[in-house]
């Protein structure tokens, strides 16, 4: 299990193997100043999620089918690398749908193509104005890949990643709710 803070929030990471060979990854925050439906409304409207993923390049979803697509920023030494091995731009997409939106309390997905995921995102509210999210993100690792992804290294980048974008997440709510940070 990992912990950050950042200005006083309390943030854990915990990294678990199952026995489908998925990896899922669940980390919890405290965030002030909003309800537990203002932080839900904010995370179901995907496109922002670019605001607070810094992996994220771009998120575009359609209501009508509560599918999304999404594609992940990859980094510039990566782009040059692929183009100079002859490969062509490099880009990560997928697709992925809503299977259970549950406002203000749950949002589950799970991918449709690309990039193989699912997750959920959960808040619940501990009194006014403070709420707990975690978000658990499953994903599988092919054994081709496992001993390379399953590494100490990989795994610092995943959590650590997940940690950002948590700690982002609830700057912007804070600072939307006018509360400028805890």
């Amino acid at each position: 299990m990992a912990h950050a803070r950042s200005r006083g929030v309390a943030l854990s990471v915990i990294t678990q193997k199952t026995k489908t060979a998925d990896v899922i990854t669940s980390s919890s925050i405290l965030i002030r100043g909003a309800s537990a439906a203002t932080l839900y409304e904010a995370y179901s409207d995907l496109p922002r999620m670019t605001e607070w993923s810094p992996l994220l390049e771009e998120v575009v979803f359609d209501p009508s089918t509560r599918e999304s697509s999404w594609g992940l920023r990859v980094p510039r030494a990566l782009r040059f690398l692929s183009r100079a091995a002859g490969f062509g731009e490099l880009a990560i997409r997928w697709r992925a749908v809503n299977v259970e939106e549950s406002p203000p309390r749950l949002l589950r997905w799970k991918s449709l193509s690309g990039m193989e995921n699912k997750g959920s995102a959960l808040f619940e509210e501990i009194q006014p104005e403070l709420c707990n999210m975690t978000l658990s993100i499953a994903y599988p690792i092919p054994p081709s890949v496992r001993q390379i992804a399953e590494s100490d290294l990989v795994q610092r980048f995943v959590r650590s990643t997940m940690v950002r974008t948590m700690i982002r997440f609830a700057d912007v709510m804070e600072r939307e709710a006018g509360q400028g940070g805890v």
